[in-house]
C-alpha cells in the first residue's frame, strides 16, 4: 500500500453511536487531491475527514434495531394490562388468538424494550403468563428515539 492509501483508510471514521469502518474506492479526485498536498500529509488527512463527515451527514442515515417476534400466553383476565404494558414498549400487536383457557398475542418487540420483560410479564400477571421471544428483522428507529440516542451518544463524547 501506498501511504496515501494507508493514511486514508487508517482512520476509523468515529460517530457519537458506532464507529463505522468506511473503505473509498480509489478516484481521481483522490489523487489529484494528493499530488496537490505532497508536501501536507495532515491537510490531506483532515481534507478527507470534513468530505466524509459531510457526505454522510448529508446521506441523513437512519439507526437500526432488531425487532423480535413475540408470542404471549396471557389469561383473558390481565390481558389489558399486558396490551398497554406492550404498547409503552414500542411494540406493534400483529394479531390476538384464542389458546385454551388463555390468549395468544403476537407482536414485534424492539430487543431493547425486551431487557426487563419477563420480571414484568411475571408481575402483570401473577406468574400466570408465558412467552416465546425469535429474531425477526431489523427496522428504523423512530425519528425522535434517534435523536435522543444520538443525542446522548454526543455528550458520552464530550465527557470521555
Amino acid at each position: 500500500r501506498s501511504y496515501r492509501e494507508s493514511s486514508f483508510l487508517s482512520q476509523n471514521w468515529k460517530y457519537p453511536i458506532v464507529i463505522v469502518p468506511i473503505c473509498p474506492r480509489e478516484h481521481r479526485w483522490l489523487h489529484t487531491l494528493w499530488a496537490k498536498c505532497r508536501n501536507g500529509c495532515l491537510a490531506f488527512k483532515l481534507a478527507g475527514m470534513n468530505a466524509f463527515k459531510q457526505a454522510f451527514l448529508d446521506a441523513r442515515p437512519k439507526l437500526l434495531e432488531p425487532l423480535y417476534d413475540l408470542e404471549i400466553q396471557v389469561p383473558q383476565e390481565v390481558m389489558g394490562e399486558v396490551m398497554s404494558d406492550l404498547q409503552a414498549r414500542r411494540a406493534i400487536i400483529t394479531g390476538i388468538d384464542s389458546a385454551e383457557q388463555n390468549q395468544l398475542i403476537l407482536a414485534k418487540v424492539p430487543l431493547a424494550e425486551l431487557h426487563t420483560y419477563s420480571s414484568t410479564l411475571r408481575s402483570i400477571t401473577q406468574g400466570r403468563a408465558s412467552y416465546h421471544a425469535k429474531y425477526a428483522e431489523y427496522a428504523p428507529v423512530p425519528e425522535n428515539k434517534q435523536h435522543e440516542l444520538v443525542k446522548e451518544g454526543v455528550e458520552e463524547l464530550e465527557m470521555a
